[in-house]
């Protein structure tokens, strides 16, 4: 049983390194992808810019502290099914996006 579960935590772990690695691979330190107009990407908002999260592609909403590619995801989704953000706290309104993930980055998100 022992071995199941190495097994088990084994796979778990290539699985979250690799998730993790695949924004690194996208872009490179030294030369920054160009974001389409009035987009951020990652790099801008780890430098304190503002990610529009009426606009902002799956990849430049996981920069945002506590934000993962499923959570990426589905914002991006309630934001298609719902329309636009009115203001920056709405982003609370979707699942999974609490009040400690507002408050991690309430100065990062835009709505504009």
């Amino acid at each position: 049983m022992e071995a199941k579960h190495a097994r088990l935590f084994s796979l778990l772990l290539t699985l979250a390194l690799f998730t993790c690695a695949i924004p690194a691979l996208a872009t490179s330190p030294a030369q920054p992808a160009a974001a389409p107009p009035g987009e951020k990407i990652g790099a801008e908002s780890a430098a304190g810019q503002k990610v529009n999260i009426n606009s902002a592609d799956v990849e430049s909403l996981c920069t945002l502290k506590g934000i993962g590619p499923s959570l990426a995801l589905r914002i991006k989704e309630f934001r298609d099914q719902n329309g636009p953000f009115k203001k920056p706290e709405d982003i609370t309104l979707v699942r999974g996006v609490g009040s400690t993930i507002l408050e991690w980055n309430k100065n990062l998100i835009d709505i504009k």
